[in-house]
């Protein structure tokens, strides 16, 4: 059985690592699929417009720290 914990107590890489090892857990469930078909196309889509000089990809870190200035992570 898992044990409790207050969630609003983690930072948030703890909260990411909670996330990943929940994911990670429900995947070999076939009732589960993380990875719905449509987001083929979302990422198909987006790799062509990084291909074209549209777009671009941003790291994890610098999200975060994107968040964080923005107040919306601590």
């Amino acid at each position: 059985m898992a044990t409790a914990i207050d969630i609003d107590r983690l930072t948030f890489e703890e909260k990411m690592e909670l996330y990943d090892k929940l994911v990670n857990s429900l995947t070999p469930d076939q009732r589960f699929d993380p990875s719905p078909a449509w987001h083929k196309d979302v990422l198909e889509e987006r790799a062509r417009l990084v291909r074209e000089g549209k777009a671009e990809y941003v790291t994890l870190d610098d999200t975060i720290a994107e968040f964080r200035k923005e107040g919306l992570c601590k």
